[in-house]
């Protein structure tokens, strides 16, 4: 990486339904997961700036593969890419 590139942040994180979690308090950690996950992924030296948060927790309640899916988008919500964000039970 050249050191005088300017990396961008993370400006937002959307949520394309927003009935999602905010009912069970679990949008606070799933808003969380997705920080951590874009600054662990490196995903700011591929031009990512948004993230949508295009489901709620899924892959079990409380299993450790559980899971909410995330579209990453660049400065013009153009798609980067989609990962499965993992939740701290996450065994991987």
């Amino acid at each position: 990486m050249n050191p005088t590139q300017i990396l961008r942040a993370l400006r937002s994180i959307k949520w394309r339904y927003s009935t999602h979690h905010s009912k069970d308090g679990r949008q606070p950690e799933a808003e969380g997961l997705v920080r951590q996950h874009y600054k662990d992924r490196g995903l700011e030296q591929r031009g990512v700036e948004q993230a949508e948060i295009v489901s709620s927790f899924h892959g079990g309640d409380g299993h450790p593969k559980e899971h909410i899916t995330v579209e990453f988008k660049d400065e013009k919500g153009g798609h980067v890419t989609t990962h499965h964000v993992r939740g701290p039970k996450d065994a991987k």
